[in-house]
């Protein structure tokens, strides 16, 4: 299994690598990816291994969106 990496469009600086675990993002100080924005909610989205591939699954109320597209579950490439 390969390793994914989340970049920031506006801080490339800020990278994320993820491993084969559950990644969580959200404003709250317990996920693994903390984002302190109002917009973001405390538990927004999780990454995990589904057959073999990453993805992406929103958990908020919240609209997350890919490649400029809202999704609610996206297998990511």
């Amino acid at each position: 299994m390969q390793k994914a990496r989340i970049v920031s469009l506006r801080k490339p600086e800020n990278q994320f690598e993820i491993g084969s675990k559950e990644i969580l993002i959200g404003r709250s100080q317990d996920c693994d990816i903390c984002i302190a924005e109002k917009h973001i909610s405390r538990h927004q989205a999780r990454i995990s291994i589904e057959n073999s591939c990453y993805v992406i699954e929103n958990l908020g109320k919240n609209p997350i969106f890919i490649n400029g597209n809202p999704s609610e579950k996206h297998f990511l490439h």
